[in-house]
């Protein structure tokens, strides 16, 4: 998995020293606090946001796909929708010291995406961070 961000982040390294990236949204895995993702972003001035959502709201968003790349409608029985929230609780222990990395830390949890990008758009104004 390494090798694989570390070529990842050469694209990365791409899309940011591009004109049209100094007012972008890039939005990233949480490792992205992490090992070669984290080489190229702790070098840039912008800012570094980590989103923070219920594990039950975040289940809610999951998107499966078939063999070919498209969606399929899934409905998740007791077992896997436990086996799924312990996974995302677990992702969210693991990569919780990542986190502390970020600029500032947005709880939008029971927003819509609308409602979401509103607040995070508020705090970017805030920070200062865009015009």
């Amino acid at each position: 998995m390494r090798e694989y961000r570390v070529e990842a982040a050469k694209a990365l390294v791409y899309l940011l020293a591009q004109k049209e990236s100094e007012e972008a949204v890039i939005s990233m895995p949480p490792s992205g606090f992490m090992e070669a993702y984290w080489d190229v972003i702790k070098t840039q001035t912008c800012a570094k946001i980590t989103l923070f959502d219920a594990p039950e709201n975040i289940l809610k968003r999951l998107i499966f796909f078939d063999e070919e790349s498209n969606p399929k409608e899934k409905t998740l029985n007791k077992e896997q929708t436990a086996r799924y929230l312990k996974s995302i609780y677990t992702d969210m222990e693991y990569f919780q010291d990542s986190y502390n990395r970020s600029d500032a830390q947005i709880a939008i949890t029971g927003l819509n995406p609308h409602q979401a990008a509103k607040k995070v758009s508020v705090i970017l104004r805030v920070m200062k961070k865009i015009h």
